[in-house]
């Protein structure tokens, strides 16, 4: 208790002086996303390049189908439309791995063993590696291998990666109820061990100290004041990248709020 007491009092002096303290952006489900540039996308990895993910984020409202992070690799769906995914799935929820290496949605799935529920929160890190054989450990607990998936076509957006959304075109983009925290991307298949450490901690920041030469990008979400919206607000790549990230709050006006937390570590 007085760990939490001094956090949280740590906490209340900077939001005095400072911007909120490790801020989250709350996703509204309905059209709220945050979109990288086009110029951006070509470090994010195509379906065949070994990709490391973390995402730290609340599950407002847990739904089979929603998107928590994609990256479509093309425009033209009738020639090739590489992507990776990661969303919630099937019933009860879990979340799903997918790595994409076609138009017609071809390539490889992978699925938590363990389950999701609304209000949760997750620590979420996967890996990959060229051949597209896969990790996923969501709050400490691994599965790893591969399944081949034969989809259906579907045209994508053109060269973008989106939080809370499979892509920003409208209707089809499976948009989420969350609240995004911190995400980070490597462009190398990080270890099992690796991934445990960063499921298992609670420290926010953790993401930067793990393989740093590899950490193509990195956003935590403390760019907004307490209350206010996020909407064509840029977060920071603390990669050092500089692959810039923008918040829609969409046409209904009514997400994509940032809230400040009251302790510097995850509960």
């Amino acid at each position: 208790m007085m760990r939490r007491s001094f956090s949280s009092a740590l906490c209340a002096i900077l939001l005095m002086v400072a911007s909120p303290c490790f801020a989250g952006i709350d996703c509204d489900g309905t059209d709220d996303f945050f979109k990288t540039d086009a110029s951006d996308n070509t470090s994010l990895g195509a379906w065949n390049d070994p990709i490391s993910l973390f995402v730290v984020a609340k599950l407002d409202t847990a739904v089979s189908g929603d998107a928590i992070l994609a990256r479509w690799g093309d425009s033209d769906a009738s020639s090739t439309a590489d992507f990776w995914l990661l969303e919630m799935s099937g019933s009860p929820i879990k979340i799903r791995l997918a790595k994409i290496r076609n138009a017609d949605q071809d390539g490889y799935i992978l699925v938590s063993t363990a389950t999701v529920s609304s209000g949760e929160t997750i620590r979420l890190a996967t890996a990959s590696d060229a051949e597209a054989n896969m990790k996923i450990n969501l709050n400490g607990s691994e599965n790893s291998g591969r399944t081949f998936l034969f989809g259906a076509a579907e045209a994508g957006t053109d060269m973008e990666m989106t939080f809370c959304g499979r892509s920003s075109a409208g209707g089809s983009s499976n948009y989420a109820d969350i609240t995004v925290y911190e995400v980070a991307l490597w462009n190398i298949e990080l270890t099992s061990a690796e991934l445990d450490l960063l499921t298992e901690s609670r420290v926010k920041g953790l993401a930067r100290q793990i393989q740093p030469a590899n950490l193509k990008a990195y956003w935590q979400a403390n760019e907004v004041p307490d209350g206010t919206s996020a909407d064509a607000v840029v977060l920071q790549d603390f990669s050092n990248n500089g692959t810039t990230i923008t918040g829609s709050d969409g046409a209904n006006n009514t997400g994509l709020t940032a809230a400040a937390e009251a302790v510097l570590t995850y509960q």
